[in-house]
């Protein structure tokens, strides 16, 4: 089962501020209720989907003491922008592909970055895999934080599978200009995220 000392082993190998500055933040996330909760030791609950993209999510801010409130902000962002570069399909055939019912629907009718990577994390830990339909292959999937200093502040989605079929989804974060902590244009790449993926299937 995977818990919290494996999760911050995990992102200190990619976080080059070290395993201190992965604790660091990891405080900040228990206060303000945005890491599961519960003993710690071997009682200590297992990490959820949610945990990992709340992390991710933080990893983007400059200090800890920032990381609540833009992880809050960052995963209210919602779905606004549909860019493609794949060879054959549409990018709501992709969607639709993708086995989660959680992925295109959010609350209030609109898709959201913090369920939507959720749930992309679900489907890795269950499948390891995200399904796409009529056997096309399996796309990976990467991460980039967009600064509020160089236009809106978004969290952006890509897939990619071989060298040039490329799906990209924005999610506006709708503060405007607010910087709220976050880094110049931090990008999570598919290493990070699927070495995640193996780490929540561990719980299943």
């Amino acid at each position: 089962m995977a818990k919290l000392p494996a999760l911050i082993e995990a992102l200190s190998k990619y976080d080059p501020r070290g395993e201190n500055a992965v604790e660091n933040l990891t405080r900040e996330m228990r206060r303000g209720g945005l890491i599961s909760q519960g003993k710690r030791g071997l009682g200590a609950p297992d990490m959820t989907s949610t945990d990992v993209t709340n992390m991710l999510f933080a990893m983007a801010t400059r200090q800890a003491k920032d990381a609540p409130e833009a992880v809050r902000k960052l995963r209210a962002g919602i779905l606004n922008a549909k860019w493609t570069e794949e060879g054959q399909g549409r990018v709501d055939e992709f969607l639709d592909g993708l086995r989660d019912p959680l992925i295109g629907r959010g609350e209030g009718g609109f898709c959201r970055a913090g369920l939507f990577v959720d749930a992309l994390f679900d489907e890795l830990a269950r499948h390891h895999s995200i399904a796409m339909p009529d056997n096309r292959p399996q796309p990976s999937f990467s991460l980039e934080i967009l600064d509020p200093f160089t236009g809106t502040a978004a969290v952006k989605v890509i897939f990619r599978a071989g060298w040039q079929d490329e799906v990209s989804l924005i999610f506006n974060v709708t503060d405007g200009n607010d910087p709220f902590g976050i880094q110049q244009s931090a990008i999570i790449p598919d290493e990070v995220v699927h070495s995640l993926g193996w780490l929540l299937r561990a719980r299943q």
